[in-house]
């Protein structure tokens, strides 16, 4: 009776042990292990500038009637002033093109339409500008060029050339202007002579000039 007793202690043990040690085994991988929550917060939000575009144009040469000049702008040239006004709260770098829409050919023109047009662009081709800060920068033995108005050749214009080469794609660099501030600039407009044939008389043109504005400033 006693050995049966002892007999059944005995096995009674082992299992005993083997649970046991199994119990530490998963006390022992609570240990290492760790909780995770987490919560949403939602609405956060951020919102894009917007650029604005401040100038007195367009401008009026039609004042003074242009006529067909060799000197290049330095005579018989129409000139005007316009300001750009920098209204937004960052420095913004500014640039110029120009169109004539009116220049388009229109396959539903008329004959005496399509002649007129062809005048147009026949002058708005010959047509030739220089774009000057106003007034012009000046340099002297000490000055300390800081801003991109401020050329390395002093009193050279901005832009001195065809007005129907200042294409989108080739627009003339106006210069930064800091927030709040503003900058002019002046115009002269002439009539490039051909002497190689007569070119149209009395004829108007009207072109748009588009401002660009762009940030960072450089």
């Amino acid at each position: 009776m006693a050995t049966e007793m002892k007999t059944t202690w005995g096995h009674r043990s082992k299992k005993t042990s083997v649970v046991a040690l199994g119990l530490v085994a998963i006390l022992a991988g609570v240990a290492v292990a760790y909780f995770l929550t987490s919560a949403k917060f939602a609405g956060n939000r951020a919102v894009g500038g917007q650029l604005t575009v401040d100038a007195t144009l367009p401008i009026d040469f039609s004042e003074t009637a242009l006529y067909p000049t060799n000197s290049d702008g330095a005579q018989d040239f129409s000139d005007q002033d316009f300001t750009v006004t920098n209204l937004n709260s960052v420095k913004v770098t500014y640039s110029i093109f120009a169109t004539c829409e009116e220049c388009i050919p229109n396959p539903a023109d008329t004959p005496e339409q399509a002649a007129a047009r062809n005048e147009k662009i026949d002058q708005f081709n010959n047509l030739y500008i220089d774009i000057q800060t106003s007034p012009a920068p000046t340099c002297g033995p000490e000055t300390t060029v800081t801003n991109a108005l401020d050329l390395t050749t002093c009193g050279a214009p901005i832009y001195h050339g065809k007005l129907a080469d200042l294409k989108p794609e080739t627009p003339a660099q106006l210069g930064e202007i800091a927030a709040d501030d503003e900058q002019t600039y002046t115009v002269k407009l002439w009539l490039k002579n051909d002497a190689t044939r007569a070119q149209p008389q009395a004829v108007e043109n009207i072109w748009e000039f588009f401002i660009n504005a762009k940030t960072p400033a450089s």
